[in-house]
């Protein structure tokens, strides 16, 4: 290798020597072509003869490519793809199974992702797959009066404990179902949040876009705390605003919309029962001129954008200090780039690959907290003593459940998200709460993977973190596979013994922090941390109000059968309520007839005749006229059927 050949060498670089003009090569092409890792044991460099240039030969090298970047140089890769032949996950071949998830990975915006740990398990599909198991053992189950206890039954968590509900009928055991639903209370009755400003027109008109007063750096979010969406996201922006109906907010979160693909306009969303209207901007710019007082952007730009829409919102840095990446798969060159600048900046990163985060009563971010039944089961509509930070998305939820259940709830949650290069940390939040004199009591959950562990026991040890803090790290089942298993997101994968889980929880326990044996002890450790809190006085509970009415959307009503809705247009083949109509075998002239007639008059044709289908029909229709001959166009009619005459019908 010609180590003056890449672009960032010239003619006085010769005069730093062999070593550094090495170094300077590698780094660039390790940042030119995205790896991950790179390793190279030996090499050699050598003098060049007569007075030529160095020369360095590479006798051994290893490659770890950051797969998330292959859009971006994925045609430099091809070229040592014929050449190479790239190790697999795990060491292994991918399986059928893997190989076809793969390629849909590769061909959608979402993420695909599948390891196939046991060929020769058995794999339920969530919700129907545990149905079709109950069915399966219905007599063992009753045989030995099994109980059957269902919180949640998946992300559509109504229609899983509709069809569970169901399910313990039919199988005649008894059920029970661990679910707080919202209360039905009047709009008018104690504890039902203020409606706003409401205009005859009955529309909540947002703020005046004033700016709030300064907040401390400990308390990013607050009751007044507006943001901007970037991205067309309607579903997570009328969640957004449930949420805000809930804890009794004056105004909604989400100040305007940013959708740089299109132009102007307005989208519309609820604020409880009233219309809300948010304007939606063409730039970046734009929205922030026009709303002074949003400080946050919540950036739902897909992982090939994000990057380039991330440092566009950074040059406002000076109105923007809060930016959450919920995309997943951004390349991790750029991840590190967008840290490093948000640090130059002082603007804090949520993400990227997070679920948001929630300050209960004040400010949500995306979709954090679950539907909003499970928002208000979590008793997230009002503030609590507990501040936690996790990385998982799925366990966020799972611990808004727990503190709900154990303690006096949730004060504030981040999900940092799953990549190896987050925009924040543990300990970046954890010293946050350490510093607010509302948050009493904190919660680290952590992940198998990484390093970022150590720096919460660091602070511990040196007395940066003095608050009563509950810890622990889960993926202790990562020691039951024979080779390193990733856990779906790319920080999640142990590469050293001090990644593990068993080493972090042993190290944990060493300090003052208090970690269960074991995750099913979680619960417990909170509560009897939160009672001592409350016996000293430092927590102090609060009585509890009334749940708010959040009013359910018409569609979601519907398809969980809690309403009908009768057809304005209802004919005798079809109607507006259900599905396009198919017209199967019968034709377009069949249907028609079917309508016109009540029954069908189209007998069933061989292919060659389909087109006399339609003669047949309008013969029917036109029966008062003298005659009428009908012909078949000769480039087009089939061929002739001697057993149908010839290719034209009098009628």
């Amino acid at each position: 290798m010609d180590v003056l050949s890449h672009p960032h060498s010239s003619p006085t670089s010769t005069t730093l020597g062999k070593c550094e003009i090495l170094i300077d090569l590698i780094t660039h092409i390790y940042a030119d072509l995205h790896f991950a890792c790179l390793e190279i044991n030996p090499l050699i460099a050598l003098d060049g003869e007569n007075g030529a240039e160095p020369i360095v030969q590479f006798l051994d090298m290893a490659v770890k490519l950051d797969q998330t970047s292959e859009s971006i140089c994925g045609h430099k890769w091809a070229i040592a793809r014929d050449s190479l032949v790239p190790t697999e996950a795990l060491g292994r071949q991918l399986t059928k199974e893997e190989a076809y998830i793969r390629k849909l990975d590769g061909s959608t915006g979402a993420s695909l992702k599948l390891t196939v740990l046991n060929p020769e398990g058995r794999i339920w599909a969530w919700l129907l797959g545990i149905i079709c198991a109950l069915k399966e053992y219905k007599a063992g189950l009753i045989a030995h009066s099994v109980k059957i206890f269902v919180r949640r039954g998946g992300p559509n968590y109504q229609e899983g404990l509709k069809a569970m509900h169901f399910l313990g009928k039919s199988l005649g055991s008894a059920r029970k179902s661990g679910v707080n639903s919202a209360r039905s209370i009047p709009p008018s009755a104690p504890g039902s949040p203020p409606p706003g400003k409401v205009i005859g027109d009955q529309i909540v008109h947002s703020s005046d876009g004033k700016k709030g007063s300064t907040r401390p750096w400990f308390c990013p979010f607050d009751a007044k705390t507006r943001s901007l969406v970037y991205g067309l996201q309607p579903r997570a922006t009328q969640g957004m605003l449930d949420f805000d109906y809930s804890c009794g907010r004056d105004t909604p979160l989400a100040a305007a919309m940013i959708y740089p693909f299109g132009s102007h306009h307005i989208q519309k969303f609820y604020w409880g029962t009233k219309a809300a209207l948010l304007l939606v901007y063409t730039s970046v710019e734009e929205a922030v001129k026009k709303h002074p007082d949003a400080d946050v952007v919540i950036n739902f730009a897909p992982s090939c954008s994000v990057y380039s829409s991330t440092l566009d919102i950074m040059r406002f840095s000076s109105q923007i200090k809060k930016v959450a990446i919920i995309a997943e798969g951004v390349p991790e060159r750029h991840a590190r780039e967008i840290l490093h600048l948000a640090k130059e900046e002082d603007i804090l990163i949520v993400g990227p690959t997070t679920v948001g985060g929630i300050k209960a009563g004040c400010f949500k971010v995306c979709n954090s907290g679950g539907m909003m039944d499970n928002i208000i089961a979590s008793k997230l509509y009002r503030a609590g003593s507990v501040g936690y930070v996790s990385k998982s998305g799925g366990m966020f939820n799972e611990l808004n459940n727990i503190l709900s259940l154990v303690t006096n709830s949730t004060y504030e949650g981040i999900a940092i998200g799953g990549d190896r290069y987050p925009g924040s940390t543990f300990i970046d939040h954890l010293l946050r709460y350490e510093a607010d004199p509302d948050c009493k009591m904190l919660v680290l959950l952590g992940e198998v993977g990484g390093i970022e562990e150590y720096r919460v026991i660091d602070a511990v040890k040196l007395g940066k973190v003095r608050k009563p803090i509950v810890a622990w790290a889960i993926g202790t089942c990562a020691k039951m596979f024979a080779t390193e298993v990733q856990f779906r997101r790319a920080g999640s994968m142990a590469n050293l013994l001090m990644e593990t889980v068993d080493t972090k929880n042993a190290a944990m326990k060493a300090t003052r922090i208090v970690a269960p044996e074991m995750f099913e002890d979680l619960p417990d450790v909170l509560r009897e941390t939160c009672n001592v809190l409350v016996a000293r006085g430092a927590v102090r509970p609060k009585p509890e109000r009334e749940p708010p009415v959040i009013p359910m959307d018409y569609k979601w009503a519907q398809e969980l059968g809690l309403i009908r809705k009768p057809a304005a247009f209802v004919s005798t083949i079809s109607d507006e309520r259900s599905h396009e109509l198919l017209y199967e075998d019968i034709g377009l002239g069949g249907v028609v007839s079917s309508l016109w007639f009540k029954r069908c008059l189209m007998a069933p044709r061989p292919p060659s005749t389909s087109g006399l289908k339609c003669v047949h029909l309008c013969g029917c229709l036109f029966c008062s006229a003298p005659k009428l001959t009908l012909h078949t166009h000769p480039e087009t009619r089939d061929p002739p059927d001697p057993a149908h005459g010839p290719s034209h019908t009098q009628v």
